[in-house]
């Protein structure tokens, strides 16, 4: 089971590679390899990309057991590709217990760094290391002790609780600042893979799209090392996640960006692709400003009030949705929000932004306002009596780089 200590202080990236060791990974491939194998000589070669041990640590979690501590925060890399080597493929297929258990086990160094300031909104500026969890696995079925873990209809991965100590505050067992990467090996034995195999990933790669990370399917040992070279600078990007909600149907981006229902509950659903589950966008924190500068002061608010009466926190989602509306800046607007010394951010790419560009090659002043539900107490206005909760205050704007005020980002 989950190791009750792992020692070590984690240093500015910590990835935690969960090596799926279940008995389908014996099979072979066309290379006579096993998919084990060829695993293991991804992870090695991820490995020795960080030579250097005080930027950036490994830890080795296994599938058994419902995801079991190989290799801890203290070990070497020498030590880490020791117990990497040692691996059998013997076990279930237990991802959904084995990825919680990752995430405990980044919650627990996380807690202790003062990372999240509850009830006082959130803050990018505080994570100061990219945490990352990177699967590696065949995409067969789940199965764990009690048989074959059913995909419900809606396709959402119930994931088992945290017990991690933060976790009464939150609806998921991750947190907005840890991503999850997915490397599903489909190398045939012999002949082709068939299309659909290529892109099903499963409902396990659900969890990459809510957390903002991605899965990949690969076919071979070639487009396999190719996915370690790409996802290896991945790994040491400082981000966060989040998710945008159009408040405005007729400027809803051609994506899935609908946005979960906050509900307490035993196991947090973590939706597929396609299956309406809500899917998140990373936000990067680039210093823009000079030195001698504050690099913060404008959080994204919560969605809800405080007050004197409120018995104890809410609980609120990982990932935190952002809503967006569709405006033109106003002329001479530019200097009064430099003067304000905003907090920059970069956005991936994803059908918000393209949303953006088109409106923006239209007109260069189109932006996206940005708000958060449930953050204001101000009255509804006439327009707004159909929207609960309110949509309250804009916060920040989403504006294509390189038009005014050269940057995109809240």
């Amino acid at each position: 089971k989950m190791a009750t200590s792992v020692p070590g202080a984690r240093p500015p990236a910590s990835t935690v590679v969960l090596l799926d060791t279940s008995a389908s990974m014996n099979q072979r491939t066309s290379q006579n390899l096993s998919l084990l194998d060829a695993a293991k000589a991804a992870i090695e070669h991820m490995v020795r990309r960080f030579p250097n041990e005080r930027q950036h640590k490994f830890l080795l979690v296994t599938t058994r057991d419902g995801g079991t501590v190989e290799s801890g925060w203290a070990d070497s890399q020498a030590a880490f590709l020791q117990k990497v080597k040692n691996a059998v493929a013997r076990d279930l297929t237990d991802l959904p217990a084995a990825l919680t258990c990752c995430f405990d086990l980044l919650e627990r160094g996380r807690g202790v760094n003062d990372i999240e300031y509850y009830a006082q909104g959130r803050q990018p500026w505080l994570v100061h290391e990219a945490a990352s969890v990177w699967v590696l696995t065949d995409g067969c079925d789940m199965s764990n002790e009690g048989g074959l873990v059913p995909t419900p209809a809606t396709g959402f991965l119930a994931l088992p609780p945290s017990v991690a100590a933060t976790s009464e505050l939150f609806l998921d067992a991750f947190r907005w600042d840890q991503r999850v990467w997915m490397t599903v090996l489909r190398c045939p034995g012999c002949g082709g893979v068939q299309q659909d195999l290529i892109h099903n990933l499963g409902p396990a790669s659900g969890v990459c799209d809510a957390t903002g990370g991605k899965a990949q399917a690969v076919t071979g040992m070639r487009p396999l090392m190719q996915a370690v070279e790409s996802l290896s600078a991945r790994l040491v990007s400082h981000s966060v996640a989040v998710r945008f909600e159009p408040l405005d149907p007729a400027c809803a981006a051609d994506g899935n960006d609908d946005p979960p229902v906050p509900e307490p509950r035993a196991a947090a659903a973590v939706g597929a692709p396609g299956t309406g589950a809500p899917s998140s966008t990373a936000l990067t924190f680039r210093p823009a400003r000079l030195a001698a500068e504050p690099l913060q002061g404008w959080p994204i608010p919560e969605p809800f009030l405080m007050s004197d009466s409120t018995p104890a926190l809410p609980r609120r989602a990982a990932v935190p949705t952002v809503g967006y509306r569709l405006q033109l800046l106003p002329e001479g607007a530019d200097v009064g929000i430099d003067a304000l010394l905003p907090d920059v951010y970069e956005v991936e790419e994803c059908a918000v932004t393209a949303l953006l560009r088109a409106e923006a090659r239209n007109n260069p002043r189109a932006v996206l306002q940005l708000f958060v539900r449930g953050s204001s107490s101000a009255p509804l206005l006439p327009h707004e009596q159909a929207l609960a909760p309110p949509i309250g205050e804009s916060f920040g704007i989403l504006r294509v780089a390189g038009g005014p005020g050269g940057m995109n980002g809240p």
